[in-house]
């Protein structure tokens, strides 16, 4: 029987290019899942590898701090976006082989739990079986390049942003790729500034660091989108490109300039762009809730009639050490039961 090699590394880059392009993404570089690695989380990964076959799982895994347990124990997170396995075969035997070297892996290692948000794009939660908690989440939106830009334009854009696209471009809108992120820090203000009006957590606010680890590690697969009125910014994102994918990450834009339509104008160019330099794929990404009439997927989804399916996985790797943080937790915080009951890692609340 051939081996089973089994590691979890800080170093994974190299197998990468083992994998195809509609079958990996920028959400499992390494540049991109250390953009997340903070003083509690460590970027890493799972190995597993036979002859030529590879199988990948990334992670940030972080210690739990409690009394209760003797031995220090772990919990491992996706990246903020999207994460999961990744493999370079379709050899079924071998991804389920892998998936069991992972659990075993994890229990061995100390670690109690994984919370994972899988690629809707990829579908990689069709790596495990069903007896995995595996749960659907929400829809995305995906505009599809391989469509002629008249088909696009015609066919998947919603008249009213059609109408709206026309109205910005009769505003005197101008759009700039700016590739070498020159604009990023006026980005970060408007983000900043855009964050705090609309009342968001902390989970969507990022560092300095995180920005400069963006420029200096990811430049090459990433750019920023500017539409100005007047040479002042009034809508801009940082974009991801990756092999076959192109991803909107962040985004903001100026509330009393909204009457101009740059948001749709800046999607729509965007678009355009990533068409232009062979991206197959953009992924608008989902709500910011799961309800079907959350207004930022209405917004996205009349860019495009094609969706994405996001999953998330709760994996208990120790359910014995899982119940005590869990019931430890509810015995201090007993007012906090019923609204955090379906928070897989409430523990850490």
């Amino acid at each position: 029987m051939l081996k089973i090699l089994v590691e979890e590394t800080n170093s994974w880059n190299k197998y990468l290019p083992s994998i195809s392009e509609e079958e990996t993404d920028i959400y499992f570089t390494e540049e991109y899942v250390k953009l997340y690695e903070n003083d509690e989380s460590n970027a890493l990964c799972f190995v597993c590898k036979r002859n030529e076959k590879v199988f990948l799982f990334p992670y940030l895994k972080r210690k739990i701090t409690t009394e209760i347990l003797l031995k220090q124990y772990f919990d491992l997170e996706s990246q903020y976006g999207y994460g999961g396995p990744i493999c370079n075969t379709d050899d079924k035997e071998f991804k389920s082989l892998a998936i069991k070297e992972f659990f075993n892996f994890c229990f061995n290692e100390n670690i109690v739990c994984g919370f994972f948000r899988f690629h809707p794009l990829l579908k990689n939660q069709n790596m495990f079986d069903e007896d995995r908690d595996i749960l659907f989440d929400r829809n995305t939106v995906v505009i599809d390049l391989g469509l002629s830009e008249e088909e696009f334009w015609n066919n998947q854009i919603h008249p009213k942003h059609r109408n709206e696209i026309r109205k910005a471009e009769k505003s005197g809108l101008a759009f700039i790729i700016d590739n070498d992120l020159e604009y990023l820090n006026d980005f970060i203000s408007l983000y900043n500034k855009r964050m705090s009006s609309l009342g968001a957590s902390s989970y969507y606010f990022f560092d300095e660091r995180y920005y400069s680890d963006i420029l200096l590690k990811l430049k090459q697969s990433s750019f920023l989108g500017i539409v100005k009125l007047n040479d002042e910014i009034i809508s801009a994102a940082i974009f991801f490109k990756y092999g076959i994918y192109g991803h909107y990450h962040l985004s903001a834009s100026d509330e009393n300039n909204l009457k101009y339509y740059p948001n749709q104008y800046l999607i729509y160019k965007t678009a355009l762009y990533f068409k232009e330099i062979g991206v197959k794929k953009f992924h608008l990404g989902g709500g910011r809730t799961a309800a079907v009439d959350d207004s930022l997927y209405k917004f996205k989804s009349r860019f495009s009639k094609n969706h994405g399916d996001f999953y998330v996985g709760k994996f208990t790797f120790n359910k014995n050490i899982y119940d005590k943080l869990i019931k430890e937790w509810e015995g201090k915080y007993p007012s906090k039961v019923l609204e955090y009951k379906d928070y897989f890692t409430r523990y850490r609340l």
